[in-house]
């Protein structure tokens, strides 16, 4: 046996760096969360570090694009925050951004029987309000009821450009009222029972199916806004959301004055009922412009914006060229495997002098994957974990992250060719307000850092 110390040595750094290589193969496949740039370091000889490598020479072409529509219909909705948007608002930045939407409503009880000598006292819809994105959450909104002139469905895809023309009468408003959150966190509209009359009519109040095929639903909407404003966030499916008929079946004058005798009956809103909530956008108000859906125009900001809004689109700058540059061996002469440890795309944030408060940023931003063929495509990153793809707003550092090294290890080993680009957007951009700008100038750019091994 060969007891040249040189040759033992040898024997014992090859053996230092299979092992090295086993548990960062083994972190890539279990999603380990350990510090990427600590790894293994401590069981390699000083000597050999240049094998382990950490990069963020990769620099990304971006671009803000208009996202049109959104499926915004219940079945899109976020289980967890399923609202439906109110309201609208004017910001200097991204300029005039409203929000609406219709749904059914259903009977809280089959076969319901009013009695006889009906008198409709009122109807009001209430509407829960959770929360509010806007720079004058309590500003003043009048909010109008309509009636839908034709019907939804549950099992059918609506988007949130939506024409609502075909859906209502604009003559026949069924009830409006003011509305600021400053007075309650409840909407109160009182409807006019006249233009209601088969939401008590007895044959439609036998089951939902009739009902359905009588009243199709509601329309909610607000005025425009001249200035800042609000959206509303509903939770439509709260116990506090209900359409409250109350009446009497006596008709002595005075019942009707002390209220002796009154009953109500509740509509309700429920995950049986489909809704639609409805966007729209004009960029051309807004105070300072920028420019949006021009693939040849590369700008140091991205403008991304929820309620089917602004997204951004990346792409890398030569991704072949360079894995190339990382896989090459300049003493070897030859190009070596790479074992990716760790892989994150990182987005700084705009802090916007140019408003004079601060919006909030989305509190989780969503990466897909955009194939050649124009279909999209979830991370294999995504796959692992909500917190392992993370993509959360950090309040302070300011960014954006996402954990991409499967993903990454694909595209470097060549199984994703189909792979052309990037969208970036809020992960709640059915059911939220919250707009962003992020980075990528030279001084702040989108950043791939990266931490690997070659073998």
């Amino acid at each position: 046996m060969n007891k040249n110390p040189i040759f033992v040595y040898r024997i014992i750094i090859s053996g230092f760096r299979y092992l090295l290589l086993f548990v960062f193969v083994s972190s890539i496949i279990y999603g380990c969360k350990n510090d990427a740039s600590l790894l293994g370091l401590d069981i390699i000889p000083p000597s050999d570090n240049l094998f382990v490598k950490f990069d963020t020479s990769m620099t990304f072409n971006s671009f803000t694009i208009f996202e049109d529509s959104v499926k915004s219909d219940e079945g899109s909705l976020n289980a967890a925050t399923s609202y439906n948007l109110l309201g609208s608002y004017y910001d200097p930045v991204f300029g005039f951004s409203k929000a609406d939407f219709i749904t059914q409503i259903l009977l809280s009880s089959n076969n319901v029987d009013l009695g006889d000598d009906l008198i409709i006292d009122s109807i009001v819809l209430n509407l829960k309000v959770k929360d509010s994105y806007g720079l004058d959450k309590n500003m003043q909104q009048t909010i109008k009821v309509y009636r839908l002139t034709d019907s939804i469905n549950i099992d059918s895809n609506y988007y949130s450009n939506l024409n609502i023309d075909a859906y209502y009468n604009s003559s026949e408003v069924l009830g409006q009222s003011d509305f600021s959150p400053a007075n309650g966190s409840i909407i109160s509209v009182h409807l006019n029972p006249e233009l209601l009359q088969n939401l008590y009519d007895p044959t439609v109040l036998v089951d939902n199916t009739s009902l359905l095929k009588s009243f199709f639903g509601l329309y909610v909407t607000t005025e425009p806004v001249n200035s800042y404003g609000t959206i509303y966030y509903i939770d439509i499916l709260s116990s506090e959301s209900v359409l409250t008929m109350y009446y009497r079946n006596d008709s002595v004058n005075g019942w009707i004055h002390s209220g002796l005798g009154r009953k109500s009956y509740d509509f309700v809103f429920s995950s049986n009922c489909a809704r639609v909530n409805l966007f729209r956008h004009d960029y051309s108000s807004a105070q300072y412009q920028f420019t949006y859906n021009d693939s040849l125009y590369h700008d140091s900001l991205v403008y991304i914006q929820a309620m089917g809004g602004m997204k951004g689109k990346f792409m890398y700058n030569n991704l072949a060229g360079w894995a190339d540059s990382i896989r090459y061996d300049s003493i070897k002469n030859e190009n070596q495997n790479i074992a990716i440890n760790k892989a994150e795309i990182v987005f700084s944030i705009l802090q916007d002098t140019r408003t004079p408060q601060k919006y909030d940023a989305p509190l989780r931003l969503t990466l897909l994957a955009v194939n050649k063929d124009g279909t999209y495509e979830s991370l294999s990153d995504q796959s692992v974990s909500t917190s392992y793809f993370d993509g959360y707003y950090n309040s302070s550092s300011q960014i954006y992250k996402f954990n991409v090294s499967l993903h990454l290890q694909q595209l470097i080993n060549g199984e994703k060719e189909d792979f052309d680009y990037y969208y970036i957007y809020p992960s709640d951009n059915r059911s939220s307000a919250n707009r962003v700008i992020l980075k990528n100038s030279p001084a702040n750019r989108i950043q791939l850092q990266v931490t690997y091994i070659k073998y």
